[in-house]
């Protein structure tokens, strides 16, 4: 069975002391949890792998799951993944409409 992927994503810097936003987002396009961060060496564990009740949540939804850095694979980028997230809220708020 395929693991689903779970993108980090670095977003923009925030404040003057070089933060950024880092986002994890389902390949699905579903976005998932934000965090501003100092490091992208830190945005993992303060994203999900420090944080139980999110792992655990995670693999409830998702079952078998892998995180990854969406500039460190090929399988799909920035664009493609922006789609995915348009495209799941669109269906998600028919979802909810109903």
């Amino acid at each position: 069975m395929k693991k689903t992927n779970l993108f980090i994503v670095k977003g923009n810097p925030v404040g003057r002391f070089g933060d950024n936003v880092f986002m994890l987002i389902s390949e699905h396009g579903e976005g998932l949890y934000s965090h501003v961060c100092s490091s992208a060496n830190f945005a993992e564990g303060d994203l999900i792998t420090g944080r139980k009740n999110r792992e655990e949540s995670c693999k409830k939804k998702f079952g078998e799951y892998k995180v990854l850095f969406l500039e460190d694979q090929d399988e799909i980028d920035n664009s493609e993944l922006s789609r995915r997230n348009k495209d799941w809220h669109k269906n998600k708020s028919k979802i909810d409409a109903k």
